[in-house]
């Protein structure tokens, strides 16, 4: 392993595509993932990429995807679940976020650590726009962006099961998180999660590519059969710590929720999508019955 702490961060460089014996590839593949795991893209308790993914991934054989899945467990980022593979975990002690981060004194202080809202370059803020957004739509494509896109196979939180019963809680499902900005790509103003069953790796909504927005267009496009329109439940509550770092939020912020669930003609359901916005600059709108 070299010098220096055995699990520590190494400069950010290329992974190599190769299967030979480069002796830092597997480091390289594990501190990837150690990355993606601390930013949230597999929450604890969420699969992990498996033997085969990793392999797919990186161009790699099975004696790299192996090694980094072991030194992963043993660096306490994964638990193994049997024949289901690896599942996230917190990390070792000192590796984890720490509570200044994700939370705010009792006398409701800024924490210096937590930005409150998006900042430039120089670190000053960049005002937030409001938004008002149809019950039944989504942010107006011209006002807004969407920057990033990741896809991993989660097991299904109980809210989300519920809405694609019969799956049950702890399915694993595809979750498809775009990040929506302003035009400008600096000002986060919405996370969307799209929890997807059924879906085969391979299949165009499993790959982390954008595939067009809106979203109802994008699932009717690649969903062969005909789809009843979104049923919608809107809440607000506070922040998660992900929702916190992806929209630039302070730990105290409330956002609104909304889920939508698509069911085919025949009720199958077959999408259920959370957007989260910032409640301070966001307004739901229902149209009156005509």
């Amino acid at each position: 392993m070299g010098q220096g702490p055995k699990f520590g961060r190494r400069p950010a460089e290329p992974v190599k595509n190769t299967t030979g014996s480069n002796p830092t590839l597997y480091a390289d593949i594990r501190d990837t993932v150690i990355d993606e795991i601390r930013a949230g893209l597999y929450p604890s308790g969420a699969l992990l990429p498996s033997n085969a993914q990793i392999q797919k991934r990186w161009k790699v054989s099975s004696r790299v995807s192996r090694r980094v899945l072991a030194e992963l467990e043993e660096a306490g980022w994964a638990t193994s679940a049997g024949t289901r593979g690896y599942i996230a975990a917190s990390g070792p002690s000192g590796r984890q976020i720490s509570a200044a981060e994700l939370t705010i004194p009792d006398d409701h202080r800024q924490v210096a650590a937590v930005p409150l809202g998006p900042t430039d370059s120089s670190g000053h803020p960049i005002p937030r726009p409001l938004h008002t957004v149809p019950i039944h739509g989504y942010l107006p494509a011209e006002l807004t962006t969407v920057q990033r896109v990741t896809v991993t196979v989660e097991p299904a939180p109980p809210e989300i099961a519920a809405a694609l019963a019969p799956i049950t809680p702890g399915t694993p499902v595809h979750v498809r998180r775009r990040v929506v900005t302003d035009p400008t790509g600096r000002v986060p103003v919405e996370l969307r999660a799209s929890y997807l069953p059924d879906l085969s790796p391979d299949h165009p909504l499993a790959q982390p590519a954008a595939t067009g927005e809106p979203w109802p267009a994008a699932l009717a496009h690649h969903t062969p059969q005909p789809l009843s329109p979104p049923e919608c439940v809107i809440t607000a509550r506070p922040a998660d710590p992900r929702e916190v770092r992806a929209l630039a939020l302070p730990p105290y912020a409330w956002v609104l929720t909304r889920a939508a669930t698509t069911h085919t003609t025949t009720g199958q359901p077959i999408d259920c999508t959370l957007s989260i916005w910032p409640a301070d600059h966001t307004r739901v709108h229902a149209a009156p019955p005509a």
